[in-house]
């Protein structure tokens, strides 16, 4: 996987895990202060509905218990609750509304209000609130069910889930598009890093990278750069030694082929032909003097192989005499 990939990669991972939890939290905690008001107002019109079933009492509404249902329908509006249901313990009084079936006995999650608060779900799965407590009327213990609809509270969580999702999706196609175009702009040096060295190493070693950024990249540029003009001097300094070691053969072999050539010639004269006393003695003066021409040149490249290996002293001269 390519560098820039890698950077992207990481780039969609982090928002994601950063925009998920973001998001995931900030729903849940809309949703959950929505519910808490929504409890708050069931608990306000509970006791509105129970206060006017008290004053019902005081009033001396309450006849029996089958004027009940005549005597809660006349004091408390529906349009404060979804459900309600009024029991004794003889059995149910009075019951309206979907929810009613699905009521559950609260009566030991009784808080310090007298009130009990269970969020349930009907047959069909709608999610209501349940609120309930018991009161006296007369000499009888009444029980007193609420349910308040909450499935609009969850449709607009659903909703709020929804667009999330949709955001989020758009928000990880853009970051990748957006890290993407990022890494490209941070990668593309090292691009030309790498095809640089790929021209180097197939032998132009004149090719730089010629990065100008003030960024670790460009620094590290700077030292290939350099790096190359080292090798590129190192490989010229090795062809110039090179090339003069071959002038410096031919030179030789040039040097050496002079008097070996005169040394074969008067020894194949004096062994071929009969020659005057004088003559023997010019031959023998050439090949002596040849000889000692090749004795020279042996010095002279004993002293160049020994000051390969010592220091030299370097000593003041004169350039007329040397010139002279």
């Amino acid at each position: 996987m390519k560098f820039r990939w890698k950077i992207t990669f990481c780039m969609i991972c982090l928002l994601s895990l950063l925009f998920g939890i973001g998001g995931s939290a900030l729903i849940s905690i809309s949703f959950q202060s929505s519910l808490n008001r929504e409890e708050q107002s069931a608990r306000e019109s509970y006791q509105q509905v129970l206060g006017a079933l008290q004053m019902a009492d005081k009033l001396n509404l309450w006849i029996d218990e089958k004027s009940a249902a005549n005597t809660i329908s006349q004091l408390t509006p529906q349009e404060t609750y979804s459900a309600i249901e009024l029991s004794s313990d003889d059995g149910t009084l009075y019951t309206k509304g979907d929810f009613t079936a699905d009521f559950m006995d609260l009566s030991d999650k009784m808080d310090n209000g007298h009130l009990a608060v269970a969020y349930l779900k009907d047959t069909e799965g709608t999610p209501f609130l349940q609120v309930s407590s018991r009161f006296q009327i007369g000499r009888k213990t009444l029980c007193l069910n609420l349910g308040y609809d909450l499935s609009e509270l969850y449709a607009t969580r659903a909703l709020q889930q929804r667009v999330y999702y949709e955001i989020f999706a758009l928000m990880l196609l853009l970051c990748a598009i957006m890290a993407y175009g990022v890494s490209w702009l941070l990668t593309r040096p090292m691009s030309s890093l790498s095809k640089a060295s790929r021209e180097i190493a197939s032998g132009n070693l004149s090719y730089r990278s010629n990065i100008r950024s003030g960024d670790e990249i460009g620094a590290l540029s700077k030292d290939f750069d350099a790096m190359a003009q080292k090798v590129e001097d190192s490989v010229q300094n090795l062809e110039d030694a090179a090339r003069r070691q071959e002038q410096f053969m031919g030179s030789f072999a040039h040097e050496m082929k002079t008097p070996m050539t005169s040394i074969i010639g008067y020894a194949d004269f004096l062994r071929g032909q009969s020659l005057t006393t004088e003559e023997q003695i010019d031959a023998a003066n050439y090949i002596f003097s040849e000889g000692k021409r090749l004795e020279n040149l042996s010095f002279k490249l004993l002293d160049i192989f020994v000051a390969d290996h010592r220091e030299l002293v370097l000593k003041k001269v004169s350039p007329a005499g040397i010139v002279r």
